[in-house]
């Protein structure tokens, strides 16, 4: 049976749908669901219930289900790009903004101190140049790596862009703030 494919709660969302479009006036719902395919994977089916009128046999209901698990994906993936930096992972511009405008209001509200630190690397277009893109990207992502190791799970690690970082200390002490900036000029000495 199809049940078997999909999960109990999901089930009994098309069960609950069904039973809405047979008792409303409504001619069609559609919702997305997760079906278990038969290799393991798991893909979002949208169904699409129709209901039509017979005259021999009252109400009719015909459901045509559409895999749209590349479109999710593909979804999905933009909403990633639109806030990370492609190179490192890190959030980008943006993320960092709307973050940093969340934190500060949050702060205020909070009566809780903050901090930012901004990292700006000295002579990294020197590197570029005389190493090549390459190289540099390859520092670029260790210098991502190593701002995350160093950096407690509650602060947000940003790329700005080019050889800019940004990390948001939200509920932190001046002195915590500056125990990880000497830390992360220690690890990047």
């Amino acid at each position: 049976p199809l049940s078997k494919f999909i999960s109990s709660d999901d089930w009994k969302k098309i069960e609950d749908n069904l039973s809405h479009l047979q008792a409303n006036n409504q001619q069609q719902e559609q919702i997305p669901l997760e079906f278990l395919h038969a290799d393991g994977s798991v893909h979002t089916i949208s169904w699409l219930h129709s209901k039509f009128s017979s005259p021999l046999e009252g109400a009719v209901i015909l459901s045509v289900g559409l895999d749209i698990t590349k479109q999710k994906h593909d979804e999905q993936q933009i909403l990633w790009m639109a806030e990370h930096d492609a190179l490192t992972g890190l959030f980008n511009r943006n993320k960092f903004t709307h973050e940093f405008t969340t934190v500060l209001q949050q702060a205020e509200q909070n009566n809780q101190q903050g901090a930012l630190l901004f990292l700006d690397l000295d002579q990294f277009q020197d590197i570029n140049v005389s190493c090549g893109h390459e190289i540099g990207d390859q520092l670029l992502k260790k210098i991502a790596n190593c701002l995350i190791k160093i950096s407690q799970k509650s602060n947000i690690v940003s790329r700005l862009g080019g050889d800019e970082f940004a990390i948001i200390c939200p509920n932190t002490t001046n002195n915590q703030a500056s125990e990880l900036a000497e830390s992360i000029a220690l690890h990047l000495a």
